[in-house]
């Protein structure tokens, strides 16, 4: 079997840390679930393959409100470049459709 190539990790991993990141299976999920309750906070990871499927269940995690709050902070820093990106895509996309509907 070929070797898996290396993925690129555009964050601030150390090796160790993306070496633990990438040690394991990762699981498609389009659909996460969030629902609060006494002791924290529970994300819990599905897929949904069309519209009319329901969702399956891949995995969930039970994080502490800190630890959700800090995820919630890295996510929004690590995802500040795409975010910002889509928007352009989006904006461009809007634009061309009216420009031709016009």
């Amino acid at each position: 079997m070929p070797d898996e190539a290396e993925p690129e990790v555009t964050s601030d991993l150390t090796a160790a840390e993306a070496s633990v990141a990438f040690s394991g299976p990762a699981h498609l999920a389009n659909q996460v679930f969030v629902a609060l309750g006494p002791g924290g906070v529970r994300i819990a990871f599905c897929e949904q393959e069309s519209a009319e499927a329901s969702p399956r269940f891949r995995s969930a995690v039970v994080l502490s409100f800190g630890d959700g709050i800090a995820l919630y902070k890295l996510l929004q820093e690590a995802l500040e470049e795409p975010e910002a990106a889509l928007r352009q895509l989006e904006a461009e996309a809007a634009e061309s459709s009216r420009a031709s509907d016009g």
